[in-house]
């Protein structure tokens, strides 16, 4: 993947993952590390080079596959839906978790109680059924969901990745 950044802890603060056994990527943040927008794809890495460091199982929904391969392929972009796939194949760094009768009622309820979209709620319905302790997105309005995971946001986390 040419464009993935490197792992690299730089300056995360370490106590983030703290207690977590799982972590659970949403779509953007898988999108950040192939394309490292802004930074923020160091950021996911320190943070998956972390996990991997300490042994926690890092997790995504299958639909993030949907997700990140449909701008890419709507653009004719080839090498880097590729660049997704190779991403995504790679259960050595994130496990797709499919879509299964726990994760569809999950996300009923949380679609119910919260109005939110199908896909924001199926993924937060995979990352609730996996168990995970942390929440990793760029989207703050998952902050507001009420849960057990925390909720870190890319952008925050990018400011605080040292460039090396």
């Amino acid at each position: 993947m040419g464009g993935t950044p490197a792992y690299t802890l730089g300056m995360m603060d370490p106590s983030l993952l703290d207690g977590v056994s799982v972590v659970f990527v949403d779509t953007s943040c898988l999108v950040y590390l192939v394309e490292d927008a802004a930074g923020r794809g160091r950021a996911v890495s320190a943070v998956l080079a972390l996990a991997k460091e300490r042994g926690i199982r890092v997790v995504a929904s299958v639909i993030a596959w949907t997700e990140a391969l449909s701008r890419p392929l709507a653009a004719g972009d080839l090498e880097l839906a590729d660049d997704f796939r190779r991403l995504l194949s790679d259960s050595t760094t994130i496990v797709l978790e499919p879509v299964d009768v726990a994760i569809a009622e999950e996300a009923a309820a949380l679609r119910v109680r919260h109005g939110l979209s199908l896909a924001d709620a199926l993924q937060l319905g995979t990352a609730r059924v996996a168990g995970a302790g942390l929440v990793l997105t760029n989207d703050a309005a998952w902050r507001k969901i009420p849960g057990e995971a925390r909720v870190a946001l890319a952008d925050e986390l990018a400011f605080d990745v040292d460039d090396g």
